[in-house]
């Protein structure tokens, strides 16, 4: 038989890889293994993996869908590719009935984008958000691209930690500005509705240009949300459910929006981790295409992603109940290398790429044979495992099974595939609406602009009767201080006025008495105080007269005639 043929060969499947894969005395044991094959097989490999994984109790978790084709979405069906159905009918009569064609229970997640089609019935998918107040160190990092302590970041995380439970994007956003306003004064600010409302000062100009540009794309995609929106990710329900494969796609949301993707998954891992607490058995992580999301020496935001997944793979096996990972990648130097020593366990299959196998050959050691079998192996599709045991490699080769249930083909489209299925069976695979979603969003959504824009509209009101009322203050203040000033003008007048009248009897006293001391004396109680205030009063009162006897001859004539 051929299969005999192999084993004589080859090492069949992963029988006495108890080290490599799940458990040993019956105690798990984590691992990271990194597939590297850049021809046919190597996603056949890594569901097969998944799939061994699963049926010594762990937990799976599919927290990336970099080719946006939902590609494990296909373990819900099973396979009907000839060579498929062979490999399992070849196989198993060795492992027994379990790997016969079947199929797994799989729950699809995609994270609510307004890209959603609500014109046509979808696959049923959990459609979730995502609350700011479960938002970290590492994903805001991400988002800013900052490392380490930094003022955006510093504002991001106390943003997060300190908003209510009904607080969402707009309120998020005002937050900050709130927090940063304190260092502006002066000339009036007005609300940029295109910019989520947020006031542009030159003070805070830097660090609300930041925010804004942070959250933009997350009003297309509005999966940040409130802490108590029904929406959010409910972990403790997914950490229990070993029996499902958990798939998390981002397909509506798009390649173009790269960054967005990416901060998904960094934060589908780190909030595996953050809620450990839940679990009951131990977690296998799938990332697929990893070169993908951490690229050889990646850059931008790129960089926050590759050490987020580098640092989670160093101390996840020995979190919780032991979680452990399996990635691919096409091409091995394509990786971040630091990820690639990360990684306690590498299969290499057909490289392909000669380049590919020479930095290979010459980083790991590995000779003549070696290259041979990674540029065509003996047996199609076998592979060469390093890191069974500290930097050793089997050179005999392995070939792994493949997954019992369907797996994604080039010609493949997953929704019609599901729509296929649906016609057959429409109870197992019932098609939804989520147009219902998307008016929810929208309307909360709107409830969160008009929530802030009649905040907005109370604190102009405010600030208008403030401005107001301190116009009045200032007018009254005003106004009593010209009366004042009137008052002292009457005052003066009068004054005035009684001092000519003096100036007057002086003056005409003396015509009599012909002595300023006796004019003194007379008028002593007037307060003339002496001979020299009469002579003064005098004098002037005769001035006076002079000045004012400006009538012209004429004048007094004629004055004089209509008298008589």
């Amino acid at each position: 038989m051929e299969f005999e043929k192999i084993k004589s060969i080859t090492k069949i499947g992963i029988e006495n890889t108890s080290d490599l894969i799940v458990e040993k005395n019956h105690n798990f044991i984590a691992n990271d293994i990194l597939v590297h094959n850049s021809g046919y097989g190597k996603g056949l490999i890594s569901e097969g993996l998944v799939e061994w994984y699963h049926k010594h109790g762990y937990l799976i978790m599919v927290i990336a869908d970099p080719k946006h084709e939902v590609e494990y979405g296909y373990q819900m069906f099973v396979p009907r590719e000839k060579y498929h159905l062979d490999h399992l009918n070849m196989i198993s009569n060795y492992v027994g009935k379990w790997k016969l064609p079947g199929k797994h229970k799989v729950k699809l997640y995609h994270p609510f984008t307004f890209n959603l089609p609500t014109n046509r019935l979808l696959p049923e998918t959990n459609i979730f958000t995502i609350p700011f107040k479960s938002l970290g160190r590492a994903e805001w990092g991400l988002l800013s691209e900052v490392h380490g302590e930094n003022e955006t970041v510093s504002v991001l995380l106390k943003a997060s930690e300190e908003i209510s439970n009904e607080d969402g994007i707009y309120s998020f956003a005002h937050y900050i500005q709130d927090s940063v306003k304190g260092k502006v004064s002066g000339k009036k600010k007005k609300a940029d509705w295109r910019n989520f409302g947020l006031e542009a000062t030159s003070g805070t100009m830097k660090e609300l240009s930041k925010v804004s540009n942070i959250l933009r794309p997350f009003k297309k995609h509005f999966f940040l949300s409130k802490q108590n929106s029904e929406y959010n990710l409910d972990w403790k329900k997914i950490l229990t459910d070993q029996e499902s494969y958990h798939i998390f796609t981002s397909h509506f949301i798009g390649r173009r929006e790269e960054k967005v993707t990416d901060f998904l998954v960094l934060y589908l891992l780190e909030n595996v981790l953050k809620n450990k607490q839940f679990l009951k058995k131990p977690v296998l992580i799938v990332i697929p295409e990893i070169s993908y999301l951490c690229p050889y020496r990646p850059v931008g935001h790129k960089e926050f992603l590759a050490n987020s997944i580098k640092k989670n793979l160093k101390t996840i096996r020995s979190e919780g109940r032991g979680i452990s990972t399996v990635a691919d990648s096409q091409v091995w130097g394509d990786v971040d290398e630091d990820l690639r020593g990360a990684s306690t366990i590498n299969l290499f299959g057909e490289l392909g790429d000669i380049k590919d196998i020479e930095n290979v050959c010459k980083a790991l050691g590995w000779k003549k044979g070696v290259k041979d079998q990674l540029n065509k192996s003996e047996i199609s599709r076998t592979y060469l495992i390093r890191g069974v045991e500290e930097g050793s490699i089997d050179d005999s080769g392995y070939l792994f099974f493949y997954p019992r249930a369907m797996h994604c083909e080039p010609t493949y489209n997953f929704e019609e595939m599901y729509r296929e299925h649906n016609r057959d069976n429409p109870e197992e695979y019932p098609l939804k609406s989520y147009k219902t979603v998307s008016e929810d969003m929208k309307r909360e959504l709107r409830e969160e602009e008009n929530k802030l824009k009649k905040k907005i509209k109370k604190k102009e009101a405010d600030a208008k009767k403030l401005e107001e009322k301190k116009n009045e203050e200032r007018d009254a203040n005003k106004l009593e201080s010209e009366s004042e000033e009137v008052v002292k003008e009457k005052i003066k007048e009068k004054e005035d006025k009684t001092k000519e009248e003096i100036m007057k009897l002086c003056y005409e006293a003396y015509q009599e008495l012909n002595s300023y001391r006796k004019v003194s004396d007379k008028f002593k109680g007037m307060n003339v105080k002496s001979h020299k205030t009469a002579k003064k009063y005098i004098d002037a009162y005769a001035k006076k007269l002079e000045e004012n006897n400006d009538i012209d001859y004429e004048d007094k004539v004629i004055d004089e005639l209509s008298v008589d």
